[in-house]
């Protein structure tokens, strides 16, 4: 999370967005409760993404802050 470059910031901001969103929105769908392995699937999608998500957007912040 902390290696990711300048160059990259931006491209994992985004990935990393959309996959909590759309995991998030695959959980309050509800569609996957038969299938109670998806569910863990999402729920670990978010445990990993949300805050590495966070670190990087505070990461890009203070270098737009040193320029």
């Amino acid at each position: 999370m902390l290696n990711v470059t300048a160059k990259e910031t931006q491209s994992f901001l985004t990935a990393g967005t959309l996959l909590a969103l759309m995991s998030f929105l695959g959980l309050q769908v509800g569609v996957f409760t038969e299938a109670p392995f998806v569910v863990n699937i999402l729920n670990g999608i978010l445990t990993l993404f949300i805050p590495a998500t966070i670190i990087v957007a505070l990461k890009a912040v203070y270098m737009l802050a040193q320029d």
